[in-house]
């Protein structure tokens, strides 16, 4: 009788033991799963949450301007817009193109091909597909603020030269960069980006690009262009 009542005992302290082990096992995944979220992939998750939150919008710096001796200005800028397309969320991205592509006036074969040739940049960042936006540009972005929330205003300084082609053939003139240059500059040009192309704009183009800034945006109504942020621009004396 004693032998049954003594397993009796031991019968529930063994389960006990094994539930307690179980149990704490399972805390300590727990408790491993926890430190792992909140210290060591903490930057990590962090990023990620000020990307959702957060755009990150460029702010590219005007040109140098371009002096003679006598400190008068030989070439210029006059401020612009260009259209910036985000592209965090792809599906909206191709669902929202033909209407895009009526709206600013830019054929669907060629925004497919801009986003071919971007392919290779992460989707949080914006690429350019105008890069000069006119007043019926600037209306449609307006406009269509809550339907088309892809679209950005970014604002950017063209080249102004002397009136009747004075000195053209000195000065050169800047255009968009091309896929050999985008492949041969190690990452610092990308698609859309204005450089040198002859002449002296082509000869000084690194120091006349100044240093590119960006600023956030925390809300897709916000305009591009109400925060002109700090750009660097170099002036160059001939």
């Amino acid at each position: 009788m004693s032998y049954w009542f003594g397993n009796d005992n031991r019968l529930p302290q063994q389960r006990l033991a094994i539930v307690s082990y179980v149990i704490v096992g399972m805390v300590g995944v727990l408790l491993i799963g926890f430190w792992k979220l909140q210290v060591i992939d903490s930057d990590k998750f962090l990023q990620w949450a000020e990307r959702n939150r957060v755009r990150s919008i460029p702010v590219i710096a005007p040109r140098g301007r371009m002096l003679d001796r006598d400190g008068r200005v030989l070439v210029d800028n006059y401020p612009s817009f260009s259209v910036l397309l985000l592209r965090d969320d792809p599906a909206q991205v191709e669902k929202n193109l033909p209407a895009i592509s009526e709206g600013l006036g830019i054929s669907l074969q060629d925004l497919k091909e801009q986003l071919q040739n971007s392919r290779n940049l992460k989707n949080f960042q914006p690429i350019v597909i105008k890069p000069e936006a006119s007043k019926a540009d600037v209306a449609f972005i307006e406009s269509h603020r809550s339907d088309i929330p892809l679209l950005e205003m970014l604002m950017v300084h063209r080249r102004r030269y002397l009136p009747g082609g004075f000195m053209s053939h000195a000065s050169g003139y800047v255009g968009e960069v091309s896929e050999q240059q985008i492949e041969a500059s190690n990452g610092r040009f990308r698609p859309g980006d204005f450089v040198g192309k002859s002449g002296i704009e082509r000869q000084y183009n690194d120091p006349a690009r100044g240093r590119e800034q960006r600023r956030k945006r925390s809300r897709p109504s916000a305009h591009a262009g109400s925060d002109p942020g700090q750009t660097d621009s170099a002036h160059h004396r001939l």
